[in-house]
């Protein structure tokens, strides 16, 4: 009777290694799904030798995500000559890396893209511990129909937040941040490989991009082996605005658009990367945040140490004047969007509240904060200028 059972147990494990194989193969891309697994160019920055800049994924931020079909797709098409009058494609790119250079990535939920022109800045959005590009989703779309070219990427934001990770350890904040940003110099604190740096993964979405939307316009932000950062406009939530006012300090790029963050100081500390002078002007950040976020207190000191100004504007839906724009860099809302913790979520995710006529409550804020970066024909008729 044993003999007789053993070819049925057999047969039953290996048809469920071969179900196990499939489902590797399908969630890293390797076998079902185009991949920049074919990204062997070396990877700029990335020297080991570089030298050092001075100084959990929960389930909310994983729920739904694996729903999305990997797309490419053809339907990312140019729309009109004003920005205004161009209408989204309804099916943007959502698509996993899967490797890099023969490395696995991960973490490897799906990055999400879009544009509805060719030409513009890209805004590159980096999400919140726990979170990926798809819980942004009415923000991006926002994006791209003020006429970026949009790029959700996911990045090693998962276990504690740096928030809670660094605490008072200023040299801490520059050790995780410089090593998720660039895989330099892992540390007690954070060990990003080369590959799933921030900055491998924006090569490889980029070229994924460039390949499957040739005439979109994606490779105005890179040549050979260099980012065009000065075309780009680096923007994030909580970890992630931490980490785009970090790429910000040390590189010149376009613009800065945090949200809920950053939170580099804590206390009588500041990250020590702040001891140098940053390569971005203060006059193209912008920061928005809720007055009740449990966080408040430490985004509003980390905004006046990267000089982003005192006295924020602070309203239920803190849009600036025409007389004002060109001075105010920093919003608080006062509106009631729940318990300290919901509000450090929900001024930017798609938990965000909708009015009435089922608009995003600060739809207006984030119109003014690309515009006040990268102004389009309409908000210079409304008074909105380019900052210097």
């Amino acid at each position: 009777m044993k003999f007789r059972r053993w070819p049925h147990g057999l047969a039953a494990l290996i048809a469920l290694c071969i179900a196990v194989l499939v489902l590797v193969s399908v969630e890293t891309g390797s076998v079902t799904r185009p991949t920049a697994a074919t990204t062997t160019r070396p990877l700029p920055g990335l020297s080991p030798t570089e030298p050092p800049v001075p100084g959990s994924r929960g389930g909310a931020g994983r729920e739904g995500e694996g729903h999305q079909a990997a797309t490419g797709g053809s339907g990312v098409v140019a729309g009109g000559t004003d920005p205004a009058s161009r209408d989204l494609t309804m099916n943007p790119f959502n698509f996993r890396l899967g490797l890099i250079n023969g490395t696995v990535v991960k973490p490897d939920a799906r990055d999400w893209a879009a544009r509805t022109v060719e030409t513009g800045p890209l805004l590159l959005f980096l999400p919140a511990t726990g979170h990926v590009p798809n819980n942004y989703r009415k923000f991006l779309t926002v994006a791209a129909e003020q006429g970026y070219h949009v790029l959700g990427l996911d990045f090693w934001n998962q276990g504690k937040s740096v928030a809670k990770t660094c605490g008072v350890d200023a040299r801490c904040y520059t050790e995780v941040q410089r090593n998720r940003f660039n895989g330099y110099g892992p540390s007690r604190f954070s060990k990003v490989d080369e590959a799933n740096s921030v900055l491998a993964r924006l090569h490889a979405a980029l070229d994924y991009l460039v390949k499957h939307d040739p005439d979109g316009g994606w490779d105005q932000y890179t040549t050979d082996e260099s980012i065009h950062w000065n075309r780009i406009v680096v923007a994030g939530h909580s970890q992630g605005g931490g980490e785009a006012a970090y790429i910000a300090h040390r590189t010149r790029v376009l613009g800065q658009l945090t949200f809920a963050s950053p939170i580099i100081t804590d206390e009588d500390t500041r990250a020590s990367w702040l001891r140098q002078k940053g390569k971005t002007p203060t006059s193209v950040m912008y920061g928005f945040d809720d007055r009740d976020d449990i966080y408040y207190p430490r985004i509003e000191a980390s905004w006046r140490e990267l000089g982003m100004g005192r006295h924020p504007l602070t309203a239920r839906v803190p849009v600036p004047s025409a007389t004002t724009a060109k001075t105010v860099h920093t919003l608080v809302t006062t509106a009631d969007i729940g318990d300290p913790h919901l509000s450090h979520l929900r001024t930017i995710t798609d938990l965000t509240p909708m009015t009435s006529k089922g608009r995003p409550l600060f739809l207006p804020v984030w119109e003014w904060m690309l515009r006040a970066v990268y102004p389009t024909p309409s908000a210079d008729e409304k008074g909105v200028s380019r900052a210097e």
